[in-house]
């Protein structure tokens, strides 16, 4: 784990000095640092001797006595995110001096307490507070016989807050709810999904199940001076924290007339800033993802398109469902709603079609054949159609009213042959409740269409260039919208396919089968491989280190054996980071004798040094040690080491503070380096708390470059 920012900075210092840093200057100092570093750093100063140490054997007492308890959050957060102790499964810590007793008697602390103090440091754990009996019977495993899947626990009670958090062991990656009472009282109901990297350590999972709750900012909390707070989880009725008389400090009547009038006053003014922004925040608001389907319905998403100089021609195909009569309305009526009307529009119905419209001369209705198939069908109606663009849309599929309006804008800017935009759909949550999720698009990325469809099934096709393409495929084994994609991929190269960034599009809430959409994909991509001459092999997905995305695909490109591989690794003195890096590569290494490494040592390191990376030279064979001293410059320093690289191959550049985590990297690597159309290769990489540094670059609104998803669980994205 890395010290990321001054949070965690202050909760080191809080944890075990029971104060906040000095200074800026203080807390930027540790920031990069690893966390086990900064906490042995800590515990080895005079300050955690004196003020700590020799302190609580005294008389027992601590500094932190005079740190408000609202820092306990934070520092049961970075405790969970660093592992510095495992979780703390029923016992409830009340307390500074029990926090701390929980870090120092965990691994690696406790080994460092025990070396640099001996029997004090056994001393001071002896006096530092513990769980209770009490606690332990009122809190453990006991309160949950009712159903032994589900696993809790209680980290903190205080006046202000409680932190937790709850996992059904049988299925660790739901999203289980709390309910919280005061004085028997539902208060509040809230999801157990914040990241608990030590949770995840003991029943697996996506580590998604702790929960905060503000016990001074529950319904009337403000106006009582002490209550009965209990905690249950909804869906089994299993206890979390039995009933718990919390104590919020004096609360006169007169106080909380107070504090009512000035959130008051504070909330008038927050409306009249809000008013006289207004007129400023068209199309430019800023929403959590979580209230899309809130905010959906009250704002104009898609602003007013552009006035094209030439008219476009749409023929639009409605595909009916006889199951669903109503979604077929729906699509219709999305359609006749147009601001850019089509020139055409065909309702292909079924032969068993239970739906009975009123007459409309604008729609033409179109029998399916007994037995014949839907898209045949379509390549039918395509082939005579009068626009000069197609969109096939499926019953259920609701398009925005400036959705062809937007088509022919970026029809008529780019020439492209095939359009598409994001699209948002009806969707569960873990209760059973419907919500709607918005699906962005990124633009056309070919190696994530091989993957799985991210264009979708809802698209704008030149009929030319779909009736060259010979149309749909009426293989009911492929999905056919991906078939099409990758055959203009092929036919018109990339910019053929162009996105627009704007909710355009509305599915229903018929959800997919993962398992049949995946098998088409599967079929379909490596179909695409086979018929582009590409020796490479389409599987199931899997990510040993994320999440298996159960409707994509994987792509195994030819293997390569023989292409020698240089490894670049620059550092200061860390022969420590520079071992395990060269330990975890080879570990992880298909052929090693493939594999060149140089280590470029730029500094003046001292004798114990120089002997260790000796050492190194004669542990690992292909490594070679360079000392050499320059002016710090990371790219000259690079360059210079490849100079010595005396043959051809590929160039890796490697920190000195990496681990290699994937197995046959060197053959993955070869095989993606290979392919013609590929030059350069990135890696994922993540923090040592499992969360994602870096997924690949993205640029900004001001065009700076910034690291792809970085802070993400792993198991966000594909």
């Amino acid at each position: 784990m890395i010290i990321r920012g001054t949070k965690d900075v202050d909760a080191f210092y809080a944890l075990f000095l029971g104060r906040l840093p000095e200074n800026d200057l203080v807390r930027e100092s540790k920031i990069g640092r690893d966390a086990f570093e900064v906490a042995a750093e800590i515990i080895d100063s005079e300050e955690f001797e004196k003020q700590v140490v020799d302190r609580a054997r005294r008389d027992g007492s601590l500094p932190h006595q005079t740190l408000p308890p609202e820092h306990l959050p934070n520092v049961l957060g970075v405790i969970a995110e660093c592992g510095l102790a495992p979780a703390n499964e029923g016992a409830t810590e009340v307390d500074w001096g029990s926090v701390l007793r929980r870090v120092l008697t965990a691994v690696p602390l406790r080994g460092k307490l025990e070396t640099r103090y001996g029997q004090l440091g056994q001393q001071l754990i002896d006096v530092l507070p513990g769980a209770h009996p009490a606690e332990l019977k009122l809190h453990g495993v006991a309160a949950r016989e009712g159903d032994p899947a589900i696993s809790s626990g209680v980290d903190i009670v205080a006046s202000t807050v409680c932190r937790g958090w709850v996992i059904d062991r049988n299925d660790p990656q739901a999203v289980l709810h709390i309910k919280v009472t005061i004085n028997g009282l539902t208060a509040r109901i809230t999801a157990a999904d914040e990241f608990r990297r030590d949770v995840q350590d003991l029943y697996g999972g996506d580590g998604r199940v702790g929960f905060t709750v503000r016990l001074d900012a529950l319904h009337n909390a403000s106006s009582l001076s002490k209550a009965s707070v209990e905690i249950i989880e909804l869906s089994h009725g299993i206890v979390v924290l039995p009933e718990w008389v919390v104590e919020f400090g004096a609360g006169s009547a007169a106080r909380s007339e107070a504090v009512i009038r000035e959130e008051l006053i504070n909330l008038r003014k927050a409306i009249d800033r809000l008013e006289q922004s207004l007129p400023r925040l068209a199309h430019r608001q800023h929403w959590a993802l979580a209230l899309y389907g809130s905010v959906r319905e009250c704002l104009d998403l898609v602003v007013r398109p552009p006035a094209v100089s030439t008219t476009i021609g749409f023929t639009v195909i409605v595909v009916d469902d006889p199951r669903r009569p109503r979604a077929t309305r729906d699509t219709l009526a999305s359609v006749l709603a147009q601001t850019c009307e089509p020139c055409e529009i065909v309702l292909l119905l079924t032969a068993n079609s239970q739906l009975n419209l009123a007459p409309e001369g604008r729609v033409e209705v179109v029998c399916l054949e007994q037995d014949k198939h839907p898209n045949s069908a379509v390549n039918s109606i395509a082939s005579r159609a009068r626009g000069s663009y197609l969109l096939v849309l499926d019953a259920g599929t609701v398009l925005a009213a400036e959705a062809l309006a937007w088509f022919a804008v970026a029809i008529e800017r780019t020439g492209a042959t095939v359009v598409y935009a994001d699209r948002d759909r009806v969707a569960a949550d873990g209760l059973g409740r419907e919500r709607i999720l918005p699906l962005f698009s990124p633009a056309l990325d070919r190696e994530l269409l091989l993957q799985r469809n991210h264009v979708g099934e809802t698209f704008c096709i030149m009929r030319r260039g779909y009736i060259e393409l010979g149309g749909l495929t009426t293989d009911s084994s492929l999905d056919a919208g991906l078939d099409v994609l990758l055959r203009t991929l092929t036919q018109f190269r990339r910019g053929a396919i162009m996105h627009v960034p704007l909710v355009l599009v509305h599915n229903g809430s018929e959800a997919p089968d993962t398992e049949e959409v995946q098998s088409r994909t599967l079929r379909t991509v490596q179909a695409h491989l086979d018929r582009i001459g590409i020796a490479a092999r389409a599987v199931p997905h899997w990510d040993t280190v994320g999440r298996t995305v159960p409707d994509a695909v994987k792509i195994i490109w030819k293997e390569d054996w023989s292409t020698r591989i240089w490894a670049v690794i620059p550092t200061r003195d860390r022969a420590d980071m520079v071992f395990a890096l060269l330990s975890s590569l080879r570990r992880h290494t298909a052929v090693w004798d493939l594999v060149d490494v140089v280590v470029w040592v730029n500094g003046a390191p001292s004798a114990p040094i120089r002997y260790a990376f000796s050492e190194i030279e004669k542990v690992f064979d292909r490594v070679r040690v360079i000392f050499r001293q320059m002016p710090f410059n990371w790219g000259a320093i690079n360059n210079a080491a490849v100079n010595e690289c005396t043959k051809d191959g590929i160039l890796v550049f490697l920190n000195d503070d990496m681990l290699c985590l994937t197995q046959d990297w060197d053959v993955r690597l070869r095989g993606q380096l290979a392919r013609p159309e590929i030059a350069v290769v990135g890696g994922r990489l993540l923090y040592p708390n499992g969360a994602l540094q870096h997924a690949g670059v993205i640029f900004d609104d001001h065009a700076r470059a910034s690291h792809e998803a970085m802070g993400d669980a792993p198991s966000d994205g594909l």
